[in-house]
C-alpha cells in the first residue's frame, strides 16, 4: 500500500509540474507575440520631383567654320584640341583658281573703266548720245561689283580664328575637295563658359521652365556635383527620337572639362507637388513603382500592411502619392518579423 501511495504521489506531483510547465510556455509565448518596432508619422510635404537625364557638355560658343567657296585644302595649320589666339590661320585653299578669277575680273573693270571714260569724253563732244553713256557706265558698275565678288571671295578661301579658343573637331584633311559651306573645323571660343544639352520627354518637357535648378554629375568628377540653370527649352519634338532638346547653362568652373563629356543631369522644375514622405528604412519590398509598408494600428497595437506608390526615391525618404495618409505612423525598425495583423510594441 505504501509503495502504492508513493507512486500516486509521484505521479500526481509529475502531472502538476507539467501543468505549471505548460502554463509558463503559454505566458512566454504570449510574452513573444508583441514585436517591438520602431515608427515614423508620414509627413505631407511640396516636392519638386526632379527629372533624370543625360546629355552632352559643349562651349557655350561653338563655331562651325567653313570656305565661302569650293576648292581644293592647299594646308592645314592646326590640329584637333589646339589652342589657338584670335586672327590665326586655321587652314586655306588652294588659291590658284580664286586668283585667276580676281585677276579676270579686275582686268573686266579696268577695260570698262577705260571705255566710260573714252565715252564720256564723246558725250562732252555731242559724239554719243546720253543712252550709249549711261550704258557702258552699268557695264563699268557690273564689272566693279564682280571684281569685289571676286576679291571677297578671296579672302573667304581661309579660314581665320574668331576668338581665342580651341580646335574642338576637323572634318576635312589635306588636299580634300569640299563644297562652299561644308564645315570644315569645329570650334569652341574659350571664357564662354559651358552648356549641356539634353532630351526631355513630352511628359516633362511641360514641368519646365526657364531658371529651373539642375544638378550635374561628370564621370570624370566621380565625386562632385556641378550646378546649372535651364537657359532653352525646345519648342518642337527631334524626329529622329520625339525628345525635346533643353539647353542648360553650367554654372562658371575652374575644373578642367572637353566638349563631348557624357554627363547625368537632374533637373528640378520650379513647379511642386503634394507628396507623401516615409524613411526609406520603413520600404518592406518593391517592385517598380509598387512597394509595400507596414503602418500601426494604434488602438489596438497591430502591424498593418499597406501597398504605396513610389514617386521617388531620395537619399533617405521615399516621396509616395497613395497608401498612406499623413496621420499614419510607419514601422521603420523590425519590418522583417512582421505580417499583417502581427502584434507590436512601440519603443521609444
Amino acid at each position: 500500500m505504501k509503495t502504492m501511495h508513493k507512486i500516486i504521489t509521484m505521479l500526481f506531483i509529475s502531472v502538476l509540474l507539467f501543468f505549471v510547465a505548460c502554463s509558463s510556455e503559454e505566458e512566454v509565448n504570449t510574452e513573444k507575440k508583441s514585436t517591438p518596432v520602431k515608427v515614423a508619422q508620414v509627413i505631407r510635404e511640396e516636392i519638386s520631383i526632379p527629372v533624370h537625364t543625360s546629355g552632352l557638355l559643349a562651349p557655350t560658343k561653338e563655331i562651325k567654320l567653313s570656305f565661302k567657296t569650293p576648292g581644293v585644302i592647299e594646308k592645314f595649320y592646326v590640329r584637333e584640341g589646339q589652342f589657338i589666339r584670335k586672327g590665326e590661320l586655321i587652314a586655306k585653299l588652294d588659291l590658284s583658281e580664286i586668283k585667276a578669277q580676281v585677276l579676270q575680273a579686275r582686268e573686266g573693270f579696268e577695260k570698262s573703266r577705260r571705255d566710260y571714260e573714252r565715252v564720256e569724253k564723246l558725250y562732252a563732244d555731242s559724239v554719243v548720245t546720253l543712252e550709249q553713256l549711261q550704258n557702258v557706265e552699268t557695264a563699268m558698275n557690273v564689272s566693279r561689283s564682280a571684281m569685289e565678288i571676286a576679291q571677297y571671295n578671296e579672302d573667304l578661301s581661309v579660314i581665320i580664328a574668331p576668338n581665342d579658343g580651341k580646335v574642338l573637331r576637323r572634318f576635312a584633311e589635306y588636299k580634300e575637295l569640299v563644297n562652299a559651306g561644308t564645315t570644315i573645323v569645329l570650334f569652341g571660343a574659350s571664357g564662354a563658359g559651358w552648356i549641356i544639352r539634353v532630351g526631355i520627354t513630352d511628359k516633362d518637357i511641360v514641368k519646365m521652365n526657364l531658371g529651373d535648378r539642375a544638378e550635374v554629375y561628370i564621370d570624370a568628377y566621380p565625386n562632385k556635383k556641378f550646378e546649372a540653370s535651364v537657359s532653352e527649352i525646345g519648342g518642337a519634338a527631334n524626329p529622329m527620337n520625339g525628345t525635346f532638346e533643353v539647353e542648360l547653362l553650367l554654372d562658371p568652373v575652374n575644373d578642367k572639362l572637353a566638349s563631348g563629356f557624357v554627363v547625368k543631369v537632374d533637373i528640378y522644375p520650379s513647379s511642386t507637388k503634394s507628396f507623401f514622405t516615409i524613411p526609406i528604412e520603413a520600404v518592406y519590398e518593391a517592385a517598380g513603382n509598387d512597394a509595400t509598408v507596414f503602418v500601426i494600428d494604434k488602438v489596438n497595437n497591430l502591424a498593418v500592411k499597406r501597398n504605396v506608390l513610389i514617386e521617388k526615391i531620395f537619399h533617405d525618404k521615399v516621396a509616395v502619392s497613395s497608401g498612406v495618409d499623413d496621420n499614419d505612423f510607419v514601422i521603420t525598425s523590425g519590418v522583417e518579423y512582421l505580417m499583417s495583423g502581427t502584434a507590436v510594441e512601440v519603443m521609444d
